[in-house]
């Protein structure tokens, strides 16, 4: 399976929606008992005051198993993001090692 990415924009990330799917995420990682490739991860925009989105990266193990997140937020198939991107927001830290393995 593919990686997904959400986009919230500034005014929804005021508004709790990043909370919101936080939160949804770390029920879905304890029912899975804390998959070591189960992680969600975030890049801001550039700078706080952009109206840029924030991305949220969904590991391919978090999409199979956190599909009904993907589907109320609007979650696209994307290409793996970079690595040096990348804040793990929620998951495992063994998930850099096991998915950027080439990339270290």
């Amino acid at each position: 399976m593919a990686w997904y990415k959400i986009e919230i924009d500034a005014a929804k990330v005021q508004a709790g929606e990043l909370s919101d799917i936080t939160n949804q995420f770390e029920n879905h990682l304890r029912l899975a008992d804390y998959e070591d490739e189960m992680a969600l991860f975030l890049v801001k925009p550039e700078c706080e005051s952009s109206d840029l989105a924030t991305k949220l990266y969904f590991t391919p193990s978090a999409a199979r198993k956190a599909i009904n997140i993907l589907i109320k937020y609007q979650g696209k198939e994307c290409k793996k993001p970079e690595k040096t991107l990348l804040t793990l927001l929620v998951g495992a830290t063994k998930v850099w090692d096991n998915l950027f393995k080439s990339e270290n």
